[in-house]
């Protein structure tokens, strides 16, 4: 099955670099010329980055777990933005995507409350959407979120606006303009 788990349903298409070690159950990048073999080439359950995902479609919940973890982070997943904050209050993450329309509580909505919040405030939120109404981004930038990435996007876009995000290395580098 680790050819299944290197290609990813829909548009994602594969994650080119991404290689699954079934005997670990986690992934290790390959580009930077790290053998599989090397234990020191791969992150251990309790540095991998926690990440907290919310959509109403399960399906896009679905296809984001999977980029993310075969990317070696840890993710948890909510349906609504309401579901979100309690999973927040029992749960330390490093970073929230959050889809920005949802019944209820939406994804500005979700990202004031998180701002508002003094023990979350830091936490960086990623927006994501199928809008490309300029309001919808104006809206989410107002909220507090860090990063917008508008739907589709491919996994290895989604993987390094995360890595931005948490500033980890890979990500794109520089400042923008």
């Amino acid at each position: 099955y680790g050819a299944a788990l290197r290609a990813l349903p829909g548009a994602c298409g594969p994650l080119p670099g991404l290689v699954f070690q079934s005997n670990w159950g986690r992934m290790a990048p390959s580009p930077y010329g790290a053998s599989l073999a090397d234990p020191q080439a791969q992150v251990r359950p309790m540095d991998q980055k926690h990440i907290l995902v919310v959509d109403d479609d399960p399906h896009i919940l679905a296809l984001i777990r999977t980029i993310l973890t075969q990317g070696n982070y840890r993710v948890t997943t909510a349906g609504d933005g309401q579901r979100a904050l309690d999973s927040l209050r029992g749960t330390r993450v490093d970073a929230v995507i959050t889809d920005a329309l949802m019944p209820g509580l939406d994804g500005p909505a979700l990202t004031e409350k998180i701002k508002s919040d003094p023990n979350l405030k830091d936490l960086p939120v990623i927006m994501i959407t199928a809008s490309s109404q300029p309001g919808m981004v104006r809206k989410s930038f107002s909220s507090g979120c860090m990063l917008f990435l508008p739907k589709p996007f491919t996994g290895a876009s989604l993987i390094s606006i995360l890595q931005l995000a948490l500033g980890q290395e890979g990500g794109p580098k520089g400042e923008p303009g």
